[in-house]
């Protein structure tokens, strides 16, 4: 994936299930495309079809409100 910084696919992936749920968060926890930045567009892709593919971690839900109480 990233040459630059040695970043594989299984780092990405395994960053991914740590918690990095963005091509952001991929970037900080890997530096994937910090270097030239020719592989970002690949990052973008696997974040998108990682996003697809995956269930939502506890992290990823919203946090959910008190149940509204009718009269």
């Amino acid at each position: 994936m990233c040459r630059c910084n040695s970043v594989t696919r299984g780092a990405l992936r395994t960053a991914w299930t740590d918690g990095a749920r963005s091509t952001r968060e991929l970037t900080g926890a890997t530096r994937a495309t910090t270097g030239c930045g020719g592989c970002r567009g690949v990052v973008e892709k696997l974040a998108a079809r990682f996003a697809e593919t995956d269930p939502p971690t506890r992290r990823d839900l919203p946090a959910t409100t008190s149940p509204r109480r009718f009269p």
